[in-house]
């Protein structure tokens, strides 16, 4: 990718805000969420880490760290390219993305490396017994089902890691409360969970059907 192609970053007010990530992990976040068009970021490490004048592994932790966060979602192709996707947050959608700079200049490289693969089944508990109080639930685990094929809609299906996350996120958390929140991310278009922005008048015990 030609550099001089390159017109800045944008960082959503939610990231910026996030005491619990670093700067760095921040401006990547900003700098992966230019790449991200609609084929998404395939930037390779030893690109990104060229372009913020840091090492490579600053910028493998710098994508754990936002993947943990639920901010970025990475996948990796049968052929073990790996492609990184931002997630929207309350104040920013994925469709205000900047255009993919791809598609005018020349196409950084891409990375493989399966050690990336966060699917691996052999390292990450069966989702559904390790929630069971929520899954318990037939009201949640319908309204959850109903944010997977969301999210798969959206082309941003959830990894079973970022999965993890945002059921640990809910624990303690009214299940009508997370039920709202859920419909809530449907209707809104938002690609994450917010059970801190119910309102208690807003809760139900008959949620909408999608």
């Amino acid at each position: 990718m030609d550099k001089s192609m390159f017109g800045g970053i944008f960082i959503p007010r939610e990231v910026m805000q996030d005491q619990s990530v670093s700067s760095t992990a921040k401006i990547l976040y900003g700098l992966i969420q230019s790449l991200d068009g609609k084929h998404g970021c395939f930037a390779s490490n030893d690109w990104l880490a060229e372009t913020m004048h840091c090492s490579k592994e600053t910028i493998r932790a710098g994508v754990k760290e936002l993947e943990d966060k639920s901010y970025v979602s990475r996948f990796i192709s049968p052929e073990g390219k790996r492609t990184i996707r931002t997630c929207g947050t309350r104040s920013f959608s994925p469709t205000e993305k900047s255009a993919d700079p791809t598609e005018k200049s020349v196409a950084p490289p891409t990375e493989k490396s399966v050690a990336y693969n966060t699917n691996n089944s052999n390292t990450i508990k069966d989702i559904k017994d390790e929630h069971s109080e929520l899954f318990s639930d037939k009201e949640f685990s319908e309204a959850w089902e109903s944010f997977k094929n969301y999210r798969k809609e959206r082309k941003k299906p959830l990894t079973k890691r970022a999965e993890q996350l945002l059921l640990a996120k809910f624990k303690g958390v009214n299940k009508s409360v997370l039920v709202t929140a859920i419909n809530n991310s449907i209707m809104h278009s938002w690609i994450g969970v917010f059970p801190e922005s119910v309102k208690p008048q807003q809760t139900t015990t008959n949620h909408i059907e999608f």
